[in-house]
């Protein structure tokens, strides 16, 4: 058990003295052994977490100073400015105010077990399972005190699933000879709901402001992602003479599904207090102060699915007692839908390029020039995979799936606040922005290496300079 309050923690220097609640509390139990003797084994593990840990929300910055007290001359009528301070304030506590304490707690459920077994002197098998849940209404924002009004105008109900279950089974072949295999299912579950009670109106309207965000959070609900992934890998082992073989493959498919439409229900963005006040009350003549509106429309739900196919093979070689070397290579390929919606205006949008040229040698070697001088230096490539958000980008902003305008005022047919669109029918000219792939499109890589000498000067102590 495992228990923490704020008593111990130190103030929060943003917090001007003010030391919000925490109470946590945390505990778990662990219990496992023989089912048979020297055959069978388990282990279960539990946890369980509960915690209460209001957040301290303040404006600083933009339109208020470093001490959260307005620094920006209202000059529109006494009425409007009054009414847009209350507003723009409210996450402050009011004007010149010490700011606000937004309720969030945060639980979650941690349950895992194991089973080994061994049947035969040459067979293991081993079986785990992992089940998490979390939930954290306000949690999306986890510090303290935060001091850019995002715990009233950019929060959200968190709430995650993790599941998963993991076999194995290790075969030892001949006495230089072992093979193992793997499978793994793997279910993640992000799925973040609105905090309404937060929404300044009826709709996350999304207002900026010198800055800071004073309207709506604009990105919630959401479900981002839920993700299904089934995993297959095999690797062998063989060790002939002064060579230490190994060969592997790693086969992974993901299934991905989000629900998620950022902003939209529209943005609007003003450079300072005078310009909202004047379009926020008393705007009989419609004027149209702000500098900007962005809102987003189209189908929130996206599924796709990306295949992984990486194999590998590598050889550590004694070739004398002092001199070792190490050579690998590994190749890796990327599979993943391409768009079902094509832009008919910018075909490059049909087409993601999926590079199928990704070698990555890798080699190394170690010499040592006497029984306590080492030289060692390597050499190798490193793949990583395409984001899932970056390929969900390229789906999502085509222009047609999910178009998003962008609009000043002075365009024709442009809002006025805080009327948004109704859908993307007859935008203003010019104002549909998207996102296409290159058509070299290649997978993101780096190329390390190293150089190092190891030196053992007493019998406790070592040099190492390396490069």
């Amino acid at each position: 058990w495992f228990f923490r309050n704020r008593t111990l923690n130190a103030t929060d220097r943003y917090a001007q003295g003010y030391h919000p609640p925490e109470v946590r509390h945390q505990g778990g139990a662990t219990i496992g052994g023989p089912i048979e003797k020297n055959k069978l084994f388990f282990f279960l593990n539990g946890e369980v977490t509960d915690r209460n840990f209001p957040g301290l929300n303040r404006i600083t910055g933009g339109f208020n100073d470093s001490s959260g007290r307005l620094r920006e001359t209202c000059t529109a009528t006494p009425a409007q400015c009054d009414a847009a301070i209350q507003f723009v304030q409210r996450g402050n506590g009011g004007l010149n105010g010490p700011g606000v304490l937004v309720l969030r707690t945060a639980s979650s459920q941690l349950i895992f077990g194991k089973v080994d077994w061994q049947p035969t002197e040459r067979d293991s098998f081993s079986f785990s399972a992992n089940y998490m849940r979390w939930e954290s209404p306000n949690g999306i924002q986890t510090q303290a005190v935060l001091t850019n009004n995002n715990l009233v105008s950019n929060n959200a109900n968190s709430a995650v699933r993790t599941r998963y279950g993991r076999a194995s089974w290790t075969r030892v072949i001949t006495p230089t000879q072992v093979n193992e295999f793997r499978f793994g299912w793997f279910k993640d579950r992000l799925s973040d709901d609105a905090a309404r009670h937060l929404w300044p109106s009826s709709v996350p309207l999304g207002l900026r402001l010198s800055g800071p965000p004073v309207g709506g959070a604009t990105d919630y609900p959401r479900i981002n992602p839920s993700e299904q992934r089934f995993q297959l890998v095999n690797n062998y082992s063989w060790t002939a003479g002064r060579h230490n073989l190994k060969f592997g493959v790693d086969i992974t498919t993901n299934e991905d599904y989000l629900n998620l439409l950022r902003n939209q229900f529209g943005t609007y963005t003003y450079s300072n207090l005078t310009a909202f006040a004047r379009d926020f009350s008393g705007n009989a003549l419609n004027a149209k102060n702000y500098q900007n509106f962005t809102q987003s429309f189209g189908n929130p739900i996206l599924r796709f699915r990306t295949n992984d196919y990486n194999a590998y093979s590598q050889d550590s070689w004694k070739i004398t007692p002092n001199f070792s070397w190490n050579w690998a290579l590994r190749y890796e390929f990327t599979q993943f839908d391409q768009p079902k919606q094509v832009n008919p205006d910018y075909p490059q949008t049909g087409t993601i390029h999926q590079p199928n040229m990704n070698f990555a040698p890798r080699v190394s070697l170690s010499y040592a020039l006497n029984d306590k001088t080492v030289i060692r230096s390597g050499f190798g490539i490193f793949y990583a995979r395409f984001p899932g958000s970056f390929l969900q980008n390229l789906y999502f902003s085509n222009g047609l799936y999910q178009p998003q305008i962008f609009v000043q005022p002075n365009m024709i047919g442009a809002p006025v606040f805080p009327a948004i669109f109704s859908s993307n029918q007859g935008l203003p000219a010019s104002s549909v922005s998207l996102t296409f792939a290159d058509k070299g499109l290649s997978k993101p890589y780096v190329m390390q290496g190293n150089f190092a000498i190891e030196r053992q000067l007493t019998s406790t102590v070592g040099l190492t300079v390396s490069y």
